[in-house]
């Protein structure tokens, strides 16, 4: 799980993403390969492609 108490994402065995909503968690479609969160709890994401963003 990386993020902070408001921008939370988890990976299940499969590499699904999830994120949380304040009450579940959800599926993320197409959602990236890898993630990390930086020191401030942004979290970012490499796509498949090799495409790195910051997920709002």
């Amino acid at each position: 799980m990386v993020g902070s108490a408001k921008n939370s994402c988890a990976l299940d065995a499969s590499d699904g993403v999830y994120r949380w909503t304040c009450s579940a968690w959800r599926k993320v479609p197409r959602a990236p390969r890898n993630l990390s969160a930086a020191g401030d709890g942004a979290v970012w994401g490499l796509h498949a492609r090799g495409l790195v963003y910051k997920w709002q």
